[in-house]
Formats: C-alpha cells, structure tokens, sequence
C-alpha cells in the first residue's frame, strides 16, 4: 500500500499512501507521489535525519480531494497564480520557466538583480514585502498571495506572524542538496507548484544531458591543473567544501582542488595561514567577489585588498579569475543551471581541449 520515494528503499520523511511515487534521479531531500487529482511532495528535514521538514498536497480542485486524505498535508491549489517569493535565485528559476507573471511580490528587493523584478517594482506590478527574515505583515495581508515561498534554515523556530495568516508557506530547501544536478532537480516540483510540469521536466532533462556530456568531456582531458577559491571576508576565508555543489563541480571538472576531500557541504572557514598552507602553489584563483562599484578591479586592487595575496603562485603568475557577482547572474543561474558553471570551469582550466577552444566563460574573467 505505501510507495517509496527513493532508491527503492521507504524513507522515513516521506508522507506516503497509495499513487505513483515520482523516479527523482538526484535529489535526496524530495519526495513525490502522485495520485487520482493530487500530487504529495514531502520534504526532508536536512538538519534531522529521518523527519520530515513540511509535507505538501497539491492539487487544482483540492475542495474535490477527501478530507480524510488532506489530514496532515500543507494544501496548495495549483497553479500558483500570485506568490510571495524570497529569494533571487527561486526568481529567476521562475523566469527560467517563462512564469515571471506569477510572481506577485518578494522580500529583499535590493538583492534582486533580475531586471523584471526591478521593473516589476518600480511598475507597482511587484510588491517589496520587506526581509526574507522577518517580512512585513501588513505588506504581506494587503497582497493575499496564493503561496509564500521561503528558504528555511537550521535552528529556525519557525516564521513568526506570517505562519498565523492562513498563506501555504513553502520550505524551500533545494540549497540543501547534496549534488549540483540534485537541486537542480527541483526543478521539477517548481514546474508542478506554477503549472509547467512538462517544460520543467524539459528542462531538467537538457541541464542533465548538458552537465553529464561536459562531466564525460573534462574526464577526457589530461591536465589536471590544481585550483584555489574565492577570497577572504574580513578575517576568515570561505573555502567550498568538498561535498558542497561549488566541491563537486570542481571535481566533475577534473582539476585537483585542495578541499576536495572535505566532508563539509557547506563552506570550511580558515585563516589566511591555513589558506596559505593549502593553496600557496595553486595553479589557478577563481574568486567570486563583488568589486563595490570598481569595474576596472584588478590584480593591483586584489593586493590592495590584502598585500598577502602576493604570495599565492596564481597571482604572481597572473591566473587569477574573478566573477563580479553584482554584474552577472551567478548566483540568480548556477543553482538550476549547474551546467553553466562546468562549462566556465572546463574552459579555464583545460584552454587546450578542443572543447575549450573559442569558448568564452559565462562569468568568469582574468583580473
């Protein structure tokens, strides 16, 4: 009578009954089952294994679907049609959908770089409802949105006020996937919550095709050049761990990176001593960085920044690389388009692969 989510094995997260159970390929933290008018997501908890985080009904006439079955499900009717929207990142997954009419309004405004958000904003058509963290109640009461959507977090004690107004609050933690096409792969129940279920699944199917072909091309090469990352924050540096989606990309694109073997998923924090110790004789510095309205930013001004960058062989050898994140949409794409970023990683670090040849990076370029 139950169906089980993934792997064939029951997960114990997952609100399970009869229907179809969805072949995820990737994604660890979703499950979904689909039934007679109604589709179940269940969401992992990514902070405790084992529970479930939310547990999801969706459904175009969900006033047709039994009570009983209702019982413990977050009941959203589909398509969303006016949703309350957190994140740039989920924006642009939207926009990528061809669905930007569904967004009604969003939180952190002067985060979102995405052009029709802007213009949805100064137009009125996009409402500015305040923090993701705390977002303005009375802003939010006035939009009645359809759904809000929101990125939870560890040791969250839940959303406040906003939980009280009777608005299906969707968790959002896609970020806490373990692979790079795994969060892409939620792709998937975004297409379900706007009503693009095939394009979304259309989708997903060439960001995979993409992403497995540059995998299968970088495992061809024969350089494997060795790479450092990012750049320091005040007095930590923020190193991709070797589980993170950022550690798997650069693995997929067979360099040697000196965290790779890491268990973090998230960001390893080390001192510039520690740093230095890694990456002294990296052959490669991709850094990720916002140049706060410098755009001739350069060596010059990354050892203004901190003279101990110096010191580093991929700055006095020139192989420095940087992303100016308020100029290009790496943070709005990379997250469903994976494939984007290996495709930047491959052609930096093999330039002799006939693959590379011509090619322009996405978001890199040298400093």
């Amino acid at each position: 009578m139950l169906s089980a989510c993934t792997g064939g094995k029951q997960n114990s997260f997952s609100k399970l009954g009869e229907g179809d159970t969805l072949k995820l390929k990737y994604a660890k933290n979703l499950c979904v089952v689909k039934h007679d008018g109604y589709t179940t997501v269940s969401l992992a908890d990514p902070w405790n294994e084992g529970k479930a985080l939310a547990n999801y009904l969706l459904s175009d006439a969900p006033e047709k679907v039994d009570p009983s079955v209702k019982e413990g499900f977050i009941v959203v009717k589909t398509p969303i049609k006016k949703a309350l929207v957190s994140t740039s990142v989920h924006c642009a997954l939207y926009e990528s959908l061809k669905h930007t009419d569904a967004i009604a309004g969003v939180c952190d405004l002067d985060y979102i770089k995405l052009d029709f958000v802007k213009d949805g904003a100064r137009k009125g058509n996009i409402a500015d409802c305040g923090s993701s963290m705390q977002p303005n109640v009375e802003r939010v009461i006035a939009l009645q949105p359809d759904a809000i959507m929101l990125s939870p977090f560890q040791g969250s004690d839940g959303y406040g006020k906003i939980s009280q107004l009777g608005i299906p609050i969707i968790q959002l933690s896609d970020y806490m996937e373990t692979s790079p096409l795994g969060r892409a792969e939620w792709m998937l129940f975004f297409g379900m919550l706007v009503g693009e279920e095939k394009e979304a699944a259309a989708q997903f199917e060439e960001i995979e095709k993409k992403y497995n072909e540059y995998k299968a091309l970088a495992a061809k090469t024969t350089s494997r050049k060795s790479v450092m990352m990012d750049k320091m924050v005040q007095a930590t540096w923020y190193m991709p761990g070797g589980k993170s989606t950022i550690g798997q990309i650069l693995r997929d694109a067979n360099c040697n990176y000196a965290y790779a073997d890491t268990k973090q998923s998230g960001s390893i924090e080390q001192s510039f001593e520690q740093a230095l110790q890694k990456c002294a004789d990296s052959d490669i510095w991709l850094m990720r960085y916002s140049d706060g309205g410098d755009s001739n930013y350069n060596l010059a001004s990354l050892a203004k920044d901190n003279e101990k960058y110096k010191v580093f062989k991929a700055f006095k050898q020139g192989e420095v690389y940087g992303c100016e994140t308020t100029k290009t949409p790496f943070f709005e794409e990379t997250p469903f388009h994976p494939e984007y970023l290996l495709h930047d990683l491959i052609v930096l670090l093999h330039p002799e692969a006939e693959f590379s040849k011509g090619e322009t990076p996405r978001y890199f370029k040298k400093l």
